[in-house]
């Protein structure tokens, strides 16, 4: 069973972190376009792995036609948004249709779109079909949640050695097999973008793991749920949110080691800060309840799908998975509103560009 079956219908207007995150890396690939792409091709294929409800995609998509169209006199583009079958794709085109960015309008482009409705962690287009691939705030998510006793642990900077150790098992075939998809797809000199929650090697060689704060007091949450007698306690030892930020040696570690040796390089590398715009935007404003209003609805547009199904539909006891949802994310917005210091999305995001040989 996939971890989610994508996000709610409020993405779109709550992600600014994600798409802050992509514009900031966005110059990198640039240069990586620019080094690469020749001029006068006759078509460019561009592929964004896991696209979600669109705003994010269609931005970052517009960017990029508009860039090789202007700098590589290529005129005719055909676009792909990939995600789960389950994604809103029919409100993916509505927001394409909506949208300023709708880079099927950029003068003396032909461009022509396509959805494509799979799990990237298989092939989801011919062979050497690809120009340009890019995975955005995707690539962290699990194809499944290890099974295991987590005992309260409900992210991987806070669960035992061995759960830490299936978790990063798990994001190394998970990833493995996104890799060799991607080897199969993309076209020898073609690109791959990938950007997600990633985790620096602190100074004594542990991980210091992106987004840790904010699960915190997540977990806080949901213990005192248990407590409560609100939801099972054999529920929540079962779950663990299922996102694995990565360090720069994992992520590139199938595409340059393996059976994939020798047919990637890496024109770019990096692990930085992302930016809490919420976060960010309190320290100016100093609204506590509007933070933590703005706070909530980010945390829940991409995290309440995973919580319903895999544990409150699970572990609610005394009302039903939905109310419990809404308690869950109720206490969260007056915790954010308590200490507003607490709990900040604080995260660390990979910046790499890869090339097919």
């Amino acid at each position: 069973m996939p971890t989610t079956k994508g996000m709610t219908c409020s993405y779109n207007r709550d992600s600014r972190t994600q798409q802050e995150d992509f514009a900031h890396s966005l110059d990198t690939l640039l240069e990586c376009i620019d080094a690469t792409v020749e001029e006068g091709g006759e078509q460019y294929s561009i592929v964004d792995y896991g696209c979600s409800l669109g705003a994010n995609s269609i931005l970052a998509m517009s960017r990029l036609i508009q860039y090789v169209h202007a700098n590589k006199s290529i005129t005719r583009f055909s676009a792909y948004h990939n995600d789960l079958p389950t994604n809103d794709f029919n409100r993916l085109l509505k927001n394409l249709g909506s949208s300023t960015h709708d880079y099927r309008n950029i003068p003396d482009c032909q461009v022509f779109v396509q959805l494509l409705p799979s799990s990237f962690f298989q092939q989801v287009l011919p062979d050497q079909w690809v120009d340009l691939g890019f995975s955005m705030a995707a690539v962290h998510w699990l194809n499944r949640i290890p099974p295991g006793n987590y005992k309260n642990a409900v992210f991987l900077s806070d669960v035992n050695e061995q759960a830490e150790a299936d978790l990063l098992d798990q994001a190394a075939k998970d990833l493995q097999l996104f890799a060799k998809a991607r080897t199969r797809e993309i076209k020898p000199g073609g690109l791959l973008f990938i950007g997600g929650l990633a985790s620096k090697v602190g100074s004594s060689g542990g991980r210091d793991v992106s987004t840790a704060g904010l699960f915190v007091v997540v977990k806080n949450i949901l213990t005192k749920l248990v407590a409560d007698r609100l939801l099972s306690q054999e529920a929540l030892n079962d779950f663990v949110f299922p996102v694995v930020p990565r360090t720069g040696e994992e992520f590139l570690k199938p595409f340059m080691t393996g059976e994939l040796s020798g047919d990637w390089d890496c024109l770019h590398c990096s692990i930085e800060e992302g930016i809490a715009v919420n976060y960010s935007a309190y320290k100016k404003h100093q609204d506590v309840k509007r933070y933590a209003t703005e706070y909530t609805r980010f945390f829940r547009s991409f995290s309440e799908v995973t919580l319903l199904e895999h544990l409150f539909a699970r572990g609610a006891r005394t009302m039903n998975a939905d109310e419990l949802c809404d308690l869950f994310y109720a206490r969260f917005r007056q915790a954010i509103e308590t200490s507003p210091d607490e709990g900040v999305f604080r995260h660390t995001v990979s910046n790499i560009v890869m090339q097919r040989n």
